[in-house]
Parts: C-alpha cells; structure tokens; sequence
C-alpha cells in the first residue's frame, strides 16, 4: 500500500465527521470513555517506536550505541517530568510549543517542495493556531487545567491573544511560502480543515475535542509513515512487525496511565491535569525523533 497524503486526507476528514455525529448523539461521558481508549491505542502507540526509529536513523553513526540512544531518549523523558515538577509553568509553555511544531510538521511536510527554512515557521503557527482553537472553545476546562498544573490563572485574555498572533504570523508565513512556490497547498482546502476542526472543538468536549484532532489528523497518519520508514512498505506484515517492536514500550506507558487513574480517578479534573503531564513528558522525545525522522527522510 502506497502512503498517498490525499487520500489519507480523504479518509481522515471522512472519519471526523463521523465523530461530529458521534458527538451530537451521545453523551460527554461516552465521549470521554471513546477518546481515553483512542489515545491509549492509537496515541500511545504512535510514540511507543521511538526508540527504533532512532535508532535506525543513527544506523550509519557508528559512534551511536543503542545503549547511549536509550540513555538519551530516557534522559529527556526525566528532564521533562522534572520540569513539570519543579517548573510547571515553563514546562507547559514548552510543551504547547513542542506540540504545536509537531503538529504543524506532520499535517504541512508533505506540501513542502523544499527544504526552505520558511517550513518550520509555517509548522509552530500552524500547530498553535489549532492549540489555540482548542482552548478558545474549550476555555473554561482549559483554564481550571492549567491552574491545577502550573497553580497559576491564567487571564482569559492571553488564550485569545495566542490565537490572534498567531493566525496572523500563520498567514503570513504560509502566504510567503505561496508566493515564494515552497509549498504547492490548495489553500480553500486548508482553510475549510480549519473551520471543520473549529465546529468540532465548540460542539465536543476538551478530552473529546483533542482525540480527534490527535488520533484522526496526527497519530494515524504518523504510523502509516512510521511503517513505511522502518519496513519500507505499509501492509500486513510490516504492520504487524511494526506492532511487535513497540509492544513492550506500550504497554509501560499503559500501565503508568492506568495507575494514574486508579489513583485519581475520583478527581476528573486532577486526573486530566496529571494526564496531559504525562503525555508532556514523552512528547518532548517523540518531537526530536519525528524531526530527525523528517530531516533523513528530506536529505534523501
């Protein structure tokens, strides 16, 4: 099977009005139940490799070990729980950058032509400007979440200024990348993602909302090209090899979440403040693989 980005948008803007229907008829609490299910399945999974990608990305390095790659990878998981502890604020401020990027990187890579530096800018406003409809739509769960972690309020006023900026810093980059013909995106098409993502975030709930948007328009997308990347195709067999290398890494991670939620699972709120830490904690690796994984692939 071949990784086609247009028919994977295709299906993916199929699936997510299937979700909006979803969302009309059946309660928050379904909803969240679907969404923690979705995330510990497609969303964990989608980071449980990287430790194989990375290592297949230094494989002609022979200074690289797998053990020291290990240790590294590992080390930025603790410096990011250690921030989330120590530091809240600044680490929560990182993270939405990180996943703003990482988000931006895996829906725009594909309508780059080159290898232009004006790509990254393009990627962080992206991402932020899909972050910041999250929050806008989402604004009072989103506040009490970022209390609960950092322990401070945040005023109303700074969600909708991260949203403004930056729309407006997206649009002038994307139109400079147009004009300078480094991305051959259909913008119409782009802008009605934006408003498809925007009625979903209103009529959803938060844990709902981001399900959506992380496993339709990033997870799955980034394991069909995890596959093709380690095993060189996208079938059974590589899928199934694919499921077999990360199964351990899975399962860890899903035994630290359900263990988390034994524990606070009579504190929805708590729980959704610690859980988005988590997720936090072993985004900061996964960006810097993805990226790595990004740059071989564009260095041919």
């Amino acid at each position: 099977m071949v990784l086609n980005f247009e028919k994977m948008m295709n299906l993916t803007l199929v699936s997510t009005f299937f979700c909006l229907w979803f969302t009309v008829n059946f309660e928050e609490q379904i909803e969240q139940t679907v969404a923690f299910v979705l995330i510990l399945s497609f969303g964990i999974l989608h980071g449980a490799n990287d430790f194989k990608l990375l290592k297949k990305s230094f494989e002609k390095s022979p200074s690289k070990s797998p053990r020291s790659i290990l240790l590294i990878y590992i080390l930025i998981v603790v410096v990011g729980a250690i921030l989330f502890y120590h530091f809240p604020a600044i680490a929560l401020i990182i993270f939405i950058l990180f996943s703003a990027y990482h988000f931006g990187e895996q829906h725009w890579e594909h309508q780059f032509k080159t290898k232009t530096a004006i790509r990254h800018i393009v990627y962080i406003f992206y991402g932020l400007v899909v972050l910041g409809m999250l929050f806008i739509t989402n604004q009072n769960e989103v506040l009490n979440i970022v209390v609960n972690i950092t322990g401070y309020k945040t005023p109303t006023l700074y969600i909708g200024l991260l949203f403004t900026v930056s729309s407006m810093l997206f649009v002038l980059s994307i139109g400079y990348a147009i004009y300078t013909s480094s991305t051959n995106t259909n913008t119409i098409k782009e802008l009605f993602y934006l408003a498809v993502f925007f009625v979903v975030f209103k009529l959803a709930s938060l844990i709902w909302a981001f399900c959506i948007y992380f496993i339709l328009w990033h997870s799955i997308p980034s394991l069909f090209e995890q596959v093709k990347y380690l095993y060189g195709d996208f079938n059974r067999k590589t899928v199934l090899l694919y499921l077999k290398s990360s199964f351990i890494y899975w399962l860890i991670s899903i035994i630290g979440l359900l263990l988390i939620y034994y524990f606070l699972k009579d504190s929805q709120l708590l729980f959704l403040s610690v859980f988005f830490a988590f997720l936090a904690a072993i985004t900061f690796p996964h960006v810097i693989v993805m990226f790595k994984l990004h740059d071989k692939n564009e260095g041919g």
